[in-house]
């Protein structure tokens, strides 16, 4: 698996000739009951882009651990950032990227996204 923050910028170079697609992991922190810890969403946002990039050979950015989540600020711990930035965050400087949302409130930012920004891929939801 490729990791982008394990590579110098000679190697994302390098990889950018073979592939102009990275993916862009985003959870949140924020509170899931007692039984569960903070970065849930995130944990499983990075299981999912883990397993994409060993399967299909995609680099992988480093996770965005912060969400769009103010419904859990009454619970400490939890931590929101504003639609506006987490749209910001989910611009990498490469001609491609796939998000692997690790929470229901990120996809829905995602689909709020200008359309020119999206990629428009065949996804299906089981």
């Amino acid at each position: 698996m490729e990791r982008l923050h394990e590579k110098n910028w000679k190697e994302v170079e390098k990889y950018l000739e073979k592939k102009d697609l990275i993916l862009l992991p985003i959870g949140s922190t924020e509170q899931h009951g007692t039984h569960l810890p903070l970065m849930t969403d995130t944990a499983n946002a990075l299981m999912l882009a883990e397993e994409l990039s060993k399967e299909r050979e995609i680099m992988t950015a480093p996770p965005i651990w912060y969400g769009w989540s103010p419904q859990h600020l009454a619970f400490p711990g939890s931590i929101t950032t504003r639609p506006e930035t987490l749209s910001n965050l989910l611009k990498p400087g490469f001609p491609h990227h796939l998000v692997p949302a690790g929470e229901v409130f990120i996809m829905v930012l995602i689909m709020l996204y200008p359309p020119a920004l999206r990629l428009k891929l065949p996804v299906r939801v089981k």
